[in-house]
């Protein structure tokens, strides 16, 4: 699993709690990974990371890339993948 982009306020909770209820329910075995940016020590990363670990939700592994960079990797690798 891949969370990506971590933007709402702080203040959300209607957000925050429906984000970390939907990430508990359809966790993989693997963890999840979180692509927040290269600063893998940001405030927005150890938040999310602290927001996880309370929901009881373990194994997250960050991503030091913006989303738009993970995303043109992503997509090189899946049609490298289909091609052969």
């Amino acid at each position: 699993m891949y969370f990506l982009g971590y933007r709402f306020p702080e203040t959300d909770n209607e957000a925050m709690a429906a984000i970390l209820g939907k990430v508990k329910s359809c966790r993989g075995r693997s963890g999840i990974n979180v692509v927040l940016g290269p600063d893998i020590n940001h405030t927005h990363v150890r938040r999310l990371d602290g927001l996880f670990r309370h929901a009881d939700i373990q194994a997250t592994h960050p991503i030091p890339l913006f989303a738009q960079d993970f995303m043109t990797v992503y997509a090189m690798n899946s049609a490298n993948d289909q091609r052969g």
